[in-house]
């Protein structure tokens, strides 16, 4: 039977569930990715019971997603209520995208009047490549160009693609929307510089090696819900003897261990996996200790835990 999983309530009461199925997937012997393999862990995700599906535009996955949910909503077994779909736009653009699915290369020195006629295509191309309605929550990709420290020009970038994101959601082509990999000062900003709408979910890299506290911190205190992607970050930690101890305690494998601390400690978490949602999802059933959650807490590494990307901090 498929698992019933939990949800958390968004700041304008949009329950998300706090298991999501990631659809990222990256061919590591040509260095370009593999959208073509969201075909089978979408499947099985939707099989083992996860009816959250975290897409993006830059994944190019969005086309096999829709035709996943097609079949299902036609032959019955979903309706479009069912599914909480995520995507994001305001991706800067690297060697292993095509364009067409990132901002352009010269994004350091558009204008944020360029910034939002591109934000807004990439929007729409997202309801259009998902063959849906509406999306339940649509995110800005990152705050700026890898690397960039134009601190004011990504300033008004940032709110020009934000302004894109209020306006679709006041008009009801979303129904929450948030932002990636945005520290607290990038928060902090959008709000200052005239945000009309908090996001309302901050996703992040997160796992037991990485946790940016600053972050955290300021998302709970303004009532914006953490995503972690990357959880289990590459298995880096899975033979850590802290988390071993618990496998053996808990009698769950190292992977569970992992995605009940962060759903324990508030996260939301997006798994990417083509084999394993029905083990990843039998985390319901037990609860670890509040002497355990500290030394899973006690592994934090920060930024030197992470499993080689991108972090936060990395971009004014």
């Amino acid at each position: 039977m498929a698992a019933t999983i939990p949800t958390v309530e968004l700041s304008n009461g949009v329950k998300i569930p706090v298991y999501g199925a990631g659809t990222g997937f990256l061919d590591k012997d040509r260095g370009l990715l593999a959208p073509e393999e969201a075909c089978k862990s979408v499947t099985i995700a939707l099989d083992a019971g996860v009816r959250h599906i975290d897409a993006a535009l830059a994944y190019r996955t969005q086309n096999h997603i829709a035709n996943i949910l097609r079949k299902n909503f036609t032959e019955g077994y979903l309706e479009r209520k069912n599914i909480f779909l995520t995507s994001k736009v305001f991706q800067p653009f690297i060697s292993i995208l095509l364009p067409s699915t990132a901002m352009p290369s010269n994004q350091d020195s558009m204008t944020p009047d360029e910034v939002t006629t591109i934000v807004r295509n990439h929007f729409e191309q997202c309801i259009v490549e998902l063959g849906v309605g509406y999306i339940d929550l649509m995110l800005l990709h990152w705050p700026a160009t890898i690397n960039s420290q134009d601190v004011e020009g990504n300033r008004s970038r940032r709110l020009a693609a934000w302004k894109v994101l209020e306006e679709m959601y006041e008009k009801g082509f979303a129904t929450a929307i948030g932002v990636s990999n945005f520290n607290e000062i990038h928060l902090t900003q959008l709000k200052d510089d005239g945000a009309k709408i908090q996001p309302m979910v901050n996703q992040i890299e997160a796992s037991p090696y990485v946790q940016y506290d600053k972050i955290i911190d300021y998302c709970k205190e303004n009532n914006i819900v953490v995503e972690a992607y990357s959880p289990l970050s590459g298995g880096t930690f899975l033979s850590d003897p802290a988390i071993l101890s618990l496998v053996r305690k808990y009698k769950k494998d190292a992977g569970q261990i992992c995605l009940k601390y962060l759903i324990q400690r508030g996260y939301v978490v997006v798994v990417r996996s083509q084999r394993r949602h029905h083990s990843n999802i039998d985390i319901f059933d037990f609860e670890l200790s509040e002497d355990d959650m500290n030394k899973i807490i006690g592994l934090n590494k920060g930024i030197e835990g992470s499993s080689g990307l991108t972090n936060p901090y990395s971009m004014a």
